[in-house]
């Protein structure tokens, strides 16, 4: 299994953009009417002596041909595709210098004005707007490159209530293609898991949630101090740690489709925080919840299950 990096992850959204614009482009053209001077006709003067006419100017002007039918259907995934890179972007850089802000929402303006083909284009051909265009999707993945990360190379999985329900030994996770990780628990679940403990209906349910509670404050006991968990606490040796982050995301800052009270939404906007925090390693989110999984398939965000846990062995009947 190839775990990408967050950026490797943006550079194949910003190729998928790359190739439907300049699918777009194939259809694309500007008519450019250039600056004509109008001579103006000679008029009649006093004492029947001709005079000179004034001269005019009339500006030259440039507009979007009408696109063609495959040419519309191209600018619709144009846009689509753009917007799955350019939302995911933004939430990785929303902290970072006015600057970088600045350099990003232009290089913003430059794309969507020449997918959407509403305002005046400037008097160029169609194919120097698609290299600038193409050029300024470049710079907004470069922003994403430049972005620090203090363990930068590491493999981060941020699991779901679900799937530590299904596995509730942490220390015994493993997968066959990523010998070391971070294992990240979000507020959103250790809130879920206080709302099963106190309030579930489900008496079984209510015992697994109180169980992994205890276990989770285990593991914070092999730290020291009261923010050893959110330092992070080793849960296999040379193979696995697990860290908790104590703030919620902010909504308003995340991809737009998010719904603030639904579980598995904030769910996904706080793994978004985890992938601004770690942009140049691999970030996966786990679970087994299809919806949360079609979710993250939706937003282009990585997911794979988690291991499934040992099964209790039969006792041999006697013969």
């Amino acid at each position: 299994m190839d775990v990408p990096t967050v950026h490797t992850l943006l550079a194949g959204l910003a190729d998928r953009a790359n190739l439907a614009i300049t699918e777009l482009f194939k259809h694309s053209v500007i008519r450019n009417t250039p600056t004509q001077l109008i001579r103006g006709n000679p008029r009649p003067g006093m004492y029947g002596m001709m005079r000179p006419g004034e001269d005019g100017v009339v500006m030259g002007y440039s507009v979007w041909e009408d696109l063609p039918p495959q040419g519309i259907h191209a600018q619709a995934e144009s846009l689509a595709r753009y917007r799955e890179f350019e939302e995911i972007a933004r939430v990785l850089l929303k902290e970072q210098p006015e600057k970088t802000i600045k350099e990003f929402k232009s290089a913003t303006l430059t794309i969507t004005a020449a997918i959407q083909q509403t305002k005046s284009p400037p008097q160029a051909t169609a194919a120097v707007v698609l290299t600038k265009m193409i050029k300024a999707l470049e710079t907004q993945l470069d922003l994403i490159r430049n972005l620090y990360d203090s363990c930068e190379g590491t493999t981060v999985l941020v699991p779901d209530t679900n799937a530590l329900l299904y596995y509730p030994a942490l220390e015994d996770w493993v997968f066959a293609d990523i010998p070391c990780f971070t294992l990240i628990l979000l507020p959103t679940i250790l809130e879920e898991l206080d709302g099963m403990k106190v309030g579930g209906r489900n008496e079984t349910l209510r015992t697994k949630a109180e169980g992994l509670i205890t276990r989770i404050k285990g593991y914070r006991a092999r730290g020291s101090g009261q923010a050893s968990l959110l330092d992070g606490v080793p849960l296999r040796k040379g193979v696995s740690q697990l860290k908790a982050r104590a703030l919620e995301p902010k909504m308003e800052d995340s991809l737009p489709w998010l719904d603030p009270s639904n579980q598995d939404d904030r769910f996904i906007a706080g793994f978004l925080e985890v992938m601004r925090s770690y942009p140049r390693s691999a970030v996966v989110l786990i679970t087994l919840d299809v919806n949360l999984q079609n979710k993250a398939a939706f937003a282009r965000l990585p997911f794979i299950e988690p291991p499934c846990p040992p099964q209790p062995t039969k006792p041999e009947q006697p013969t």
